[in-house]
């Protein structure tokens, strides 16, 4: 199995936001928009980190979403 592409991995996050703030698949996200003004608070942050680490086989922390505070920044991490 082959690792996803840059892009694919940012439509997968995107994708997973969409699903921990209950959004509409059709709704755009601007992943260089703070997470936190996208919805995202510590709750949802958990449930967000505990999806990428499953769907990636990772073990980031919840916090990181307080050191990588856009789609973006988390991204390129």
């Amino acid at each position: 199995v082959q690792p996803p592409s840059a892009r694919d991995a940012m439509d997968d996050l995107k994708a997973i936001l969409r699903a921990s703030l209950q959004c509409s698949k059709n709704e755009s996200i601007d992943e260089t928009r703070p997470l936190s003004e996208l919805g995202l608070d510590s709750i949802t942050g958990v449930s967000f980190i505990a999806t990428i680490n499953a769907t990636y086989s990772l073990s980031l922390k919840a916090s990181v979403i307080f050191s990588y505070p856009t789609l973006k920044a988390l991204h390129d991490y």
